[in-house]
């Protein structure tokens, strides 16, 4: 997303970059490659791509970013998941206003907001007849192109979320409505955590809970379940289950890129303890920067002593 909103952004400067190196170059490897690049870059079909990566990667960028941050919850999943599907099915819907502003950006950049002449598209009107055929314009047939594109990021966006984890979603998406109907939530409780929770005693607790104006008024899942009496122990006992789930792999699959990072060809000879408490250092990085280190380095000393001393 970052590579893209930069080219978008400063798409005069790279083919005046480009034209500069095809230019002044005296490696034909190097002009050839610049030429090239020109060819796309100054198209107007490159525009529109511009434009329209930049805005069906942005919600799926800041639901990526969410999902992978420390502080990730399931509620902010569930939310965020749902705030980017409706994006894409907005950006579905104004594919008009990509071909717009990928006019704007063409004579912002000095390049002709014009699609090149292509061999024409047909299509069928029926499936069922190859008779009557329809020509698809330059344009009609990017929009296509672009309309393939977002239901295919729309069908994984939704297949990511519907699988098994999709269920604990939906059952945290289900504890924040007050609509919610409990022969739904009672089914989530039991196909989930059958062992764990009592799910008559859960939906009765949230069915008098979410009349009190209080905990209704609360707007993440933390929130309500600090509002949750302490009698209704069944539905805090949900409510724990649900905030300590990880939302993702996203830590552990980060530990081990560390110890790949750590264990180099300098520390093969690294003991397992040493190792463990390098790789703890660097996980924990924010707790470490924050300990002093006056302190740690008095300690070591007074540890030195006593072993000088024995």
């Amino acid at each position: 997303m970052t590579a893209v909103e930069v080219v978008r952004s400063r798409l005069s400067a790279v083919n005046e970059t480009l034209e500069r190196i095809r230019d002044e170059s005296a490696d034909r490897k190097v002009i050839g490659e610049s030429v090239g690049l020109l060819a796309s870059t100054t198209s107007f079909e490159f525009a529109v791509a511009i434009v329209f990566f930049a805005k069906l990667l942005s919600p799926l960028d800041i639901l990526t970013t969410a999902i992978q941050g420390p502080d990730a919850t399931l509620d902010t999943v569930v939310s965020l998941s749902q705030a980017a599907s409706q994006c894409l099915i907005e950006l579905r819907d104004n594919l008009d206003t990509v071909l717009a502003n990928a006019t704007e950006l063409a004579h912002s950049s000095g390049i002709e907001s014009q699609f090149p002449n292509r061999w024409p598209c047909k299509i069928s009107r029926r499936l069922d007849s190859g008779q009557n055929e329809t020509v698809l314009s330059a344009s009609d047939e990017v929009k296509r192109e672009m309309t393939e594109v977002v239901d295919t990021a729309l069908f994984d966006l939704k297949a990511r979320f519907c699988d098994d984890a999709g269920k604990v979603y939906k059952l945290v998406g289900k504890l924040m409505n007050a609509n919610t109907t409990t022969d739904e939530l009672q089914v989530l409780i039991e196909t989930l955590y059958p062992a764990f929770v009592d799910a008559e005693f859960a939906v009765a607790e949230f069915d008098v809970v979410r009349r009190i104006a209080a905990w209704t008024s609360a707007v993440s899942l933390q929130q309500r379940a600090l509002l949750c009496p302490p009698c209704m122990n069944e539905l805090r006992k949900l409510y724990r289950i649900l905030i300590t789930v990880p939302v993702t792999s996203a830590n552990a699959e980060r530990t081990f890129s560390k110890l790949a990072i750590i264990n180099s060809k300098l520390r093969t000879t690294c003991g397992q303890e040493r190792l463990e408490k390098l790789v703890l250092c660097s996980v924990e990085r924010d707790l470490v920067q924050k300990a002093d280190v006056e302190k740690i380095v008095d300690r070591f000393s007074a540890l030195t002593d006593n072993l000088a001393l024995c």
